[in-house]
This record gives structure tokens, C-alpha cells and sequence, in this order.
């Protein structure tokens, strides 16, 4: 009986050859979208969940709030020391320091020594690190004692083949030296295996904290907090995060008895490991690359459920439309005996068949999807038809849709009565009424759906522009900053700096901290007294730089002199913002004020032109402009005449460098190419929603050119008459179009509401953004009528066009 129903189901569907494709198409399309944002869901959400005990484990990170206000995602380092003598609800506890980029030497009997830069994630711990996360197993090693004394490391196992090779024995290796910056020497005491299962923990070499010191890190330290110090503790069995607030209050006070002067308050909180992955404002660790946003897979998933939903409901819209056509088949099948449950399994089977069709069409196009996404889609991630997740996805899908899209005419075809269904009289006014009504409102969902994504696209667009021609105060282009190596001689820098002054293409030079805007700042406490004396607490950004950093990148001065260059004359140069903040009328007022910073006071010679030193997700900041000689960044203004000349005086920047610092990789960047990657987020959503739109207007486009095809076909006759009687072309396709159209024109004004709320939710992420006007919704309900109307007057035409004789040769 089965092999009955898809035989027949696989004959129905060549004989409707049209309509099988244009289902095929939008659930193929749709089937692949959705399918590609199951995986890439599963992906994200499958980070460090096997951890044991991981339901238990919490990151605790610092939440600042007063005169400074923020977060940070490490601790002090005495914070760990603390927790475990005093948090008595607490299982287990480790902490580690993020080491940040390292040089690492590998001596090698009898040959050249061999230096690795890429790829080293060193972190400084001891066995509790392991103890907690117990998914590294050891291979060589005594995971008691190989981190206990000093100047000891552990290797991952990937991280030791990278620097031994695969012929050598873990064992042997043991003892060997690897040093770290030039002059850290370590020894090789332990390898252990990568973790099995996807995480964020990708660290390489484990040094012991007997080292520390040697890495610039206090132990047992309660003055500064740093992103790089981590600490996570385990809670017993049956301890809630809510029975640890006690114990983190008494942790705030200690911190408190250390900065007992500061004008903030601090609370440390606790992350739950399940959360690193998801965390946007605390980020997961140093250099660890950008999180993945929840809000914004619940957003994609939610518009590939729709997209898929759309091309459902072609499905739905098309087979009731041609109730008609099926209705003999109907009434014989049930005079012969058919029962009502064996024509909606023979229908079920073949919107199934269909689906299934679809399917294997969409396994092709999902592959593409990735390929295309790879800026969305994490490298580790593939189409993998071997794994039961991917199978067990694809199936669902393929029954869900099945399901979902075969139910409704299946039930209303199959509920016909023989006698009526054989005279073709299968509606009774009201059923057809109630036909026309739903087909009628799945269209318009389809396209308010697809108006909502034409209206948030144009809108995302409009504001990318606006954010990239936004002038910022400050000169970002031609303009390449090149970053020093830390902790080499100012000898060096002198000399790279006298070398590229001689190259003819370079008309400036500039040594500073930081470029106007960056993605990265450094900030800090300041008072002043406004005309009362009373005490005004600042947050303000810095900028260090020499004398000519206002000049270099074109800032106007409004009020005052520029600084001069000696550090022990304690003058800045401030913004508008702050000499406003600090209660000043005009510019001139802040000029010659003092403002202090701890125990140090500095005299204000200038003011300058605010400008943007974030990107424009932020308000401008309070600004102090300091003199500093040994900045870190050297910025190099290029007299070049376009890309081609950019690149290749870039290449004698790099001979240069190559010259002064060869074993030390040139790292540069185009200012513009910085700033403008404030955005890249933002570019890549506009780059999804775009794809969703194009896949939306499609699908529904589709189902509309299906649907015109069938009126077209059941009003045949109709037409041939009008023709005979005088119509014309363009009447007749008015005719056939009107209704169409007011159906698009429906969906606008139910669709324009909702992508202005949409789009205003968005933009509340921007300090500075467009307005949503009139004209965005003009021109959405335009592309929206000018899309339908070329599908429908396409099918319109060729109808209108046909010689009437054809149509009532029958008559």
C-alpha cells in the first residue's frame, strides 16, 4: 500500500510538472536556509558543554561602577588566593593569566635554533587548572607535580608536534628547554591532549605560576585588574549562585581595604561557563576572537522558520487552488471505496515526496550557503552527512515541512463529497469563500514578511553609509599605522623611524600610543572644581602622543596652544567634551585651569575640535591629549596616488622594517580600514539580511507566479470573450493584476509598522544613526508592487496576448 501511494504521488507530480517545480524550488530554498541555521546554531551552542561538572563552573569578573563604570571580565590575582581560603561553598578554584602574544625558541641538538610566533596562546597556572577542567587528559607527565616549581611548562598535544615534529615520543621530549621572550627558559615537564569537544579554551603552553613574576605578574595582588587574570571556581554540589552573594560581598571589601581613595565601587559577579561563548560585553578571553550573539541567532533562526513558513505556504496555496483539477479524481477514488484517512495519506505521501525532493536539491545549496557565509560560519564548522545531528536535522526538517505543507489540503481534498466532487461542484459558497480568505491571507503574509525584510535591509544599508561618510574631526586616510615590537630598544625605533622619513612616498611621520580612534583606549580618573570649588569626578580617555600628533591627523584647535615637549611640565591638551563637562561656558574658559589625576596635577594649554575616538555605537568621550615621546605606534602619512601606489609603497615599509627588525613580523593597518571595521558586524548582517530578503522575494514571487498561472488557466474562457468583445491588452491585464496588487499593497501598510519598530530596535545600538523616514517605506511599498506587478503582468500578458479563437473553440 505504501509503494502505492508514492507511485501515485511520483505520477501526480509529473503531471503537474510546473507547479512540482515551482514547490520544489521554494522548499528547497527554504529547506536550505533553515537547515544551514540549525547547524550553525548546534555549533555555537555545543562550546565547552561536556565539561564535567560544567553546570557548576562560574567565571567570576568585575563590574565597576561610580566615577568609572563598566566591566571586566579578569580579577585581581589575590582574588583566588582569597576564594579559597574563605568561600566555603566553593568545591574547587583555579586561576590563570593570559600571557598575550609570546616568541617561542626550541633549541635543537647541532642545528639552528627554531622560532615560533602564530598561533601560541600561553597561559600561566598550576594543576588546579587541570583538576577543574579534567577534559585535557595527560599523556606524558605527572599532573600532580609537573606545574609546581618554576620555569615548567605543559604542551597540548597539537602544540608539541608543532614544535618537535611527529616522529619524536612524548617521553623523550621531557626536560627539553623551551624559551619563552628571548629569556624566560622553561622545561618541558607535561603533554596533554587537546580538549575532544569544540571550546573556547585554546590554550597552547601552560606555564607554571611559580613563573609568574618572570611574566610581569603579581601574585596575591590586590592593586590592578586585568581582562588577562581569570578566575573560576566550581560550587558544591546543591550551591546556587545566589547562596555565594554573601561570600563575594566579603570579596568586594577586601578589595575595598586596598582602594579605600577610589571614587568607584566594584562587585564581582559570577559568569556561568555556559555563558563565555554568548557574552558579548565581557567577550570569552584575550584574542579570543568575537562572541556569538544570542539575540542575533534568534533572529536568523526566527527568519529562516519564515522563510521556510513562505515556501509552505506555496505549497498550501497552490494545491488548494487547484482543488479543482483534482476533484474527479477525488469522487472516483471514493466511489470505488477510498476512505477519507487513505486520501490524506495519499496526499501527505506526496507533499512528502515532494519534500524529499527538495531536500536532496537543498543539500547542494546549503554547502554553497557556508561557502558563501564563511565570514558567519566558523571554519571547524562543515556539512558533515555523517554525523546523526546533521541527519537527525535534515530528516526533521524534511518531515516537518512535509507535514506542515501537505496537512491543510489534504484534509480540505480529501473532505469533498463523491457526487459533487464528480460533478466538479466541490465548493459550496462558503467553502470557496473561506478558500479564497486564506489563500488570500497567506499571501499577503508572505509579503509582509518579505516588506519588513526590504525595509530593515534598505535601512541597515542607509546606515552603514551614514556611518562611513560620517566626518570623525580627524584625517583617516593614506594614513598606515605600524606597530613596534614590546620591549625593544628605542635605538631601534629610531632608526626604522629614520629610514622611512627618507622614502620620497612618505610625507609625514607621527610616534604616538594610539591613533585618534582606535579599537582599544586607555582611560582614567580626573578632578577638577567648577566655579563653586566643588570637587567634579571625570572618566576621560588619553591620547599620548609627541607634538605633532594634532597636526599629523589634521585635529583643530579651537582655544590655546599645543603642548610642549617635556613630560615634566604635566600640560594637556583636552576636548570640548570635557572642558564642557568641567562647567566651562566656552573653550577659553578651560585654557590655563588645573585638573589632577591621583596625586599628579596638570595644567590645560589647549582645547580642541571634538572628535570621534570610538566608533559611533559611542557618544564622544572626555579627552585629555598628553605629551609622550616613546609612543608604540608609528603612524605614516603616504603620499600615493591610489591603491596600486599605496601597495606598493607598503612594500618598501616592509623592506624597511625587515632591515631593523628581522625577526620580528611587521604588523600595520590603513587607519580608514581600522575605522571602518567598527562596522564589520554590522556589514555582515546587512550581508544575511540582504541574502534572506533576495530568498524571501523569490519564494513569494514563486508562489504569486504560480498562483497567476492557475487563475490565468481557470479564466481562459473568460478572457477569449473580453478579447472578442473589444478588450484590450492593457485592460485585461489590469484586470488580472488588481487583485494581486491589492493583496502587495495590504501587506505594505501592515508591514511598515513593524519594520519601523525593528529597525528603531536596531538603531538604539548607534550614538549616531539616520532617522526612518517616509521615504524608506515609499520605496519599500514600490519595490514591493514593482517585484509583484512584473511577476503577475508577465503571466497577464501572455494571456491577453493569445488568440481568443483558442480559448472558445469549445464553446
Amino acid at each position: 500500500m505504501f509503494f502505492n501511494y508514492i507511485k501515485i504521488a511520483w505520477r501526480n507530480i509529473l503531471r503537474k510538472k510546473m507547479f512540482a517545480f515551482i514547490n520544489v524550488i521554494g522548499l528547497a530554498v527554504g529547506i536550505s536556509t533553515c537547515f544551514v541555521m540549525l547547524l550553525m546554531i548546534d555549533f555555537e551552542n555545543g562550546f565547552d558543554r561536556a565539561h564535567v561538572a560544567g553546570d557548576r563552573i562560574y567565571r567570576i569578573y568585575s563590574s565597576f561602577s561610580g566615577a568609572f563604570t563598566g566591566t571586566n571580565r579578569g580579577t585581581v590575582t589575590g582574588a583566588g588566593p582569597y576564594i579559597r581560603d574563605n568561600f566555603t561553598q566553593v568545591e574547587k578554584v583555579t586561576q590563570f593569566f593570559d600571557m598575550g602574544g609570546n616568541k617561542v625558541t626550541i633549541g635543537k641538538p647541532d642545528a639552528e635554533p627554531v622560532i615560533f610566533r602564530d598561533g601560541i596562546k600561553a597561559v600561566v597556572t598550576d594543576s588546579s587548572f587541570f583538576d577543574m577542567f579534567s577534559a585535557y587528559q595527560w599523556i606524558a607527565g605527572d599532573p600532580k607535580t609537573s606545574l609546581d616549581g618554576i620555569n615548567q611548562v605543559v604542551l597540548t598535544e597539537t602544540t608539541f608536534r608543532k614544535y618537535f615534529g611527529n616522529e619524536v615520543s612524548f617521553a623523550d621530549q621531557l626536560g627539553t628547554t623551551i624559551t619563552y621572550r628571548d629569556s624566560i627558559a622553561t622545561t618541558l615537564t607535561g603533554v596533554v591532549k587537546d580538549i575532544p569537544f569544540r571550546t573556547d579554551f585554546k590554550f597552547t603552553d601552560f606555564i607554571s605560576v611559580a613563573t609568574a613574576e618572570k611574566f610581569m605578574v603579581r601574585l596575591n595582588d590586590w592593586r590592578g585588574t586585568n581582562s588577562g587574570h581569570q578566575t573560576f571556581i566550581q560550587l558544591k554540589p546543591g550551591t546556587t549562585p545566589s547562596d555565594m552573594t554573601p561570600m563575594l560581598a566579603g570579596l568586594q571589601a577586601k578589595y575595598k581595604e586596598t582602594h579605600a581613595e577610589n571614587e568607584f565601587q566594584i562587585e564581582y559577579l559570577l559568569q556561568p561557563l555556559s555563558d563565555l561563548h554568548f557574552n558579548p560585553e565581557l567577550g570569552i578571553f584575550n584574542s579570543a576572537g568575537d562572541v556569538a550573539n544570542k539575540s542575533t541567532l534568534k533572529i536568523f533562526a526566527l527568519v529562516a522558520l519564515l522563510i521556510l513558513s513562505i515556501a509552505a505556504i506555496n505549497y498550501i496555496n497552490l494545491e488548494t487552488a487547484q482543488a479543482t483539477r483534482r476533484a474527479k479524481e477525488i469522487g472516483i477514488r471514493k466511489v470505488l471505496g477510498s476512505s477519507r484517512a487513505n486520501l490524506v495519506l495519499q496526499f501527505l505521501s506526496e507533499s512528502l515526496l515532494l519534500t524529499l525532493v527538495a531536500a536532496a536539491l537543498a543539500l547542494p545549496l546549503s554547502q554553497f550557503a557556508l561557502l558563501f557565509f564563511d565570514d558567519f560560519v566558523s571554519p571547524d564548522m562543515s556539512l558533515n552527512l555523517t554525523d546523526p545531528a546533521t541527519i537527525g536535522y535534515l530528516a526533521g526538517l524534511v518531515l516537518a515541512v512535509g507535514l506542515a505543507a501537505g496537512v491543510y489540503p489534504a484534509f480540505v481534498l480529501s473532505k469533498f463529497l463523491p457526487v459533487k466532487a464528480l460533478k466538479s461542484q466541490i465548493y459550496t459558497e462558503k467553502g470557496k469563500s473561506i478558500s479564497v480568505i486564506l489563500r488570500k491571507t497567506l499571501t499577503i503574509f508572505q509579503f509582509t514578511f518579505s516588506q519588513i525584510l526590504i525595509a530593515c535591509c534598505l535601512l541597515m544599508i542607509w546606515q552603514i553609509n551614514f556611518l562611513s561618510d560620517k566626518e570623525l574631526g580627524f584625517k583617516k586616510d593614506e594614513i598606515v599605522v605600524v606597530s613596534t615590537p614590546w620591549r625593544e630598544s628605542e635605538t631601534k625605533k629610531e632608526r626604522l623611524l629614520n629610514e622611512l622619513s627618507s622614502l620620497p612616498e612618505i610625507s609625514a611621520i607621527s610616534v604616538h600610543d594610539d591613533p585618534p580612534s582606535s579599537d582599544g583606549w586607555s582611560s582614567d580618573i580626573f578632578k577638577s572644581y567648577n566655579k563653586e570649588g566643588n570637587e567634579l569626578i571625570h572618566d576621560v580617555h588619553m591620547k599620548r602622543g609627541r607634538v605633532d600628533y594634532l597636526s599629523f591627523y589634521e585635529i583643530e584647535m579651537i582655544a590655546g596652544r599645543l603642548y610642549l615637549p617635556n613630560d615634566s611640565l604635566k600640560e594637556v591638551v583636552i576636548n570640548e567634551k570635557f572642558a564642557s563637562d568641567m562647567g566651562c561656558q566656552t573653550p577659553q574658559d578651560a585654557v590655563n585651569q588645573q585638573v589632577s589625576r591621583g596625586d599628579k596635577k596638570y595644567t590645560i594649554v589647549g582645547v580642541v575640535k571634538n572628535f570621534h575616538n570610538r566608533s559611533l555605537h559611542s557618544e564622544i568621550d572626555p579627552m585629555v591629549i598628553v605629551y609622550k615621546e616613546d609612543g608604540g605606534d608609528i603612524a605614516l602619512k603616504l603620499d600615493a596616488g591610489g591603491l596600486a601606489e599605496a601597495d606598493a609603497v607598503v612594500d618598501k615599509i616592509k623592506a624597511v622594517w625587515e632591515g631593523v627588525y628581522p625577526d620580528h613580523p611587521i604588523r600595520y593597518q590603513f587607519l580608514d580600514e581600522l575605522v571602518n571595521n567598527f562596522y564589520e558586524s554590522e556589514r555582515r548582517t546587512v550581508k544575511l539580511a540582504s541574502t534572506a530578503t533576495i530568498i524571501a522575494i523569490i519564494i513569494s514571487c514563486l508562489g504569486l507566479f504560480g498562483l497567476v498561472s492557475f487563475s490565468t488557466i481557470q479564466r481562459t474562457k473568460e478572457i477569449g470573450i473580453r478579447k472578442v468583445l473589444g478588450a484590450s491588452v492593457g485592460s485585461i491585464v489590469t484586470l488580472m493584476s488588481r487583485d494581486f496588487l491589492t493583496l502587495v499593497v495590504i501587506a505594505s501598510l501592515v508591514a511598515a509598522p513593524v519594520a519601523y519598530w525593528l529597525g528603531m530596535k536596531w538603531l538604539e545600538d548607534f550614538a549616531y544613526s539616520i532617522e526612518p523616514g517616509v521615504l524608506l517605506f515609499l520605496l519599500t511599498g514600490i519595490v514591493a508592487l514593482l517585484i509583484a506587478f512584473s511577476t503577475v503582468a508577465q503571466q497577464a500578458f501572455k494571456a491577453a496576448t493569445e488568440n481568443p479563437v483558442n480559448a472558445l473553440r469549445n464553446e
